[in-house]
């Protein structure tokens, strides 16, 4: 969990080293700079909030785990790694969000860590790695959770209409918890 949580950090760290203080100009003024950030800071709010997503769901599904195999060290690693890539992705989208392929790199890379997610999960049950019920402190979230869903069926939408697919992202960022 150190290791989790110490990547998550990282990852959250590097996210704000992407906005830059804007040059305002005579012509133009500081607040019209600060205006024209604003793509890169949707990237960012975006991020923080996805990745805080991920990081709670992360600390439900290992709270339950007493031990761990080296296949499941394996697995959380290409995960933390995936989680330590989110930031190039969110520059990306932050400079070209208007353009398909930002859009479908950032959909597809948490695509990809909703996938890993999963295994993860698929693995510990597979394993019998969780406590046993009478131990847990409450009901496990679904195997897929429903922002998971929506970025992975975003990337074929963005193709065609990638306003749409960050609209909604938006709407699976905020989706009711059950």
């Amino acid at each position: 969990m150190a290791l989790s949580d110490g990547v998550y950090a990282i990852a959250m760290t590097l996210l704000v080293l992407n906005l830059t203080v804007p040059a305002g100009t005579a012509d133009s003024g500081l607040g019209q700079a600060l205006r024209d950030l604003e793509p890169e800071l949707y990237a960012y709010a975006l991020t923080v909030l996805v990745l805080g997503a991920f990081w709670i769901a992360h600390h439900r599904l290992l709270v339950d785990v007493p031990r761990v195999t080296e296949r499941v060290l394996w697995i959380n690693v290409l995960y933390l790694g995936l989680i330590a890539l989110l930031p190039f992705p969110t520059d990306v989208l932050g400079s070209y969000g208007d353009q398909r392929p930002a859009v479908m790199l950032y959909a597809a890379t948490i695509g990809a860590i909703s996938l890993a997610d999963t295994y993860l999960e698929l693995v510990l049950r597979r394993e019998g790695l969780f406590a046993p019920i009478d131990d847990q402190p409450g009901e496990r979230d679904p195997i897929l959770p429903p922002v998971g869903l929506v970025f992975l069926a975003t990337v074929p939408l963005a193709w065609w209409q990638p306003a749409l697919a960050t609209w909604l992202w938006i709407l699976a960022v905020f989706w009711p918890p059950s």
